[in-house]
């Protein structure tokens, strides 16, 4: 990945106020630069200046700028992909080009290219889906195809097309560990309300729809009354 010659030293006048936080919210690991099981913050200047924070509850307890990158690059998501513990970043080029930075606190210390996606496959979020410690990649296609990379760093050791789902009709909730096998899974909702989760091991789909609790819809008429912290009211499908 090319990015500026400008030193990182040089960042006078980049203040917080033009930064915006990289990645969403989430527990350590996946958050966790320096492997001291704190999820650290990240910063993206206007300027392009990646800038960290290694945090020790509400105190800022190390950091410093990382280095800069062009407006071609976007951040595609945050997380272990190499089962150290410590969390690297994932970025694509105006070009398609995947790539990969292992972190060590705020130095690059590996990484490099995976491969290169054209702007028909969307990256729905980076969990680990075949329970070996690294984070995996799921694509989706403008066609509705799912397609899952298993990363090792910035190598795929494995992948396969998981299904198809009608994205018009179909959108990601969620990813993580519903069942408790160490695995993480997809929630979905359908446009009807209707939510369905898909167990996940790898690839394959190992087990889908009804689980002990029977399948879920979402109550439509609750959206927007509840207050922003309250959990979403679930009820059970009729006849579910």
């Amino acid at each position: 990945m090319t990015v500026s010659a400008k030193p990182v030293a040089d960042n006078a006048g980049a203040t917080l106020a033009q930064a915006t936080p990289l990645g969403s919210l989430g527990a350590a690991p996946y958050h966790d630069f320096n492997g001291d099981g704190v999820s650290d913050l990240t910063w993206l200047n206007t300027s392009g200046l990646i800038y960290q924070w290694q945090m020790a509850g509400t105190s800022i307890a190390g950091g410093g700028g990382v280095t800069f990158v062009g407006s071609d690059w976007k951040m595609l998501g945050i997380a272990d992909f190499s089962g150290t513990g410590v969390a690297g970043m994932l970025w694509q080029n105006t070009s398609g080009l995947v790539y990969e930075w292992q972190m060590d606190g705020g130095a690059i210390v590996g990484g490099g290219g995976v491969a290169t996606v054209d702007s028909s496959w969307k990256l729905l979020t980076t969990r680990d889906f075949n329970g070996d410690g690294n984070s995996d990649l799921p694509w989706q296609n403008t066609s509705g195809l799912l397609y899952e990379w298993q990363m090792n760093g910035n190598q795929i050791v494995g992948s396969g097309s998981v299904g198809s789902v009608d994205p018009s009709q179909w959108k990601l909730l969620s990813a993580g560990d519903f069942n408790g096998d160490g695995k993480s899974d997809l929630l979905r909702q359908n446009t009807s309300g209707l939510i369905y989760e898909w167990q996940m091991n790898g690839s394959q789909i190992s087990g889908r729809g009804r689980g002990r609790h029977g399948r879920l819809e979402l109550e439509a008429s609750w959206l927007g009354e509840v207050s922003a912290w309250a959990p979403l009211p679930l009820r059970r499908q009729a006849g579910a």
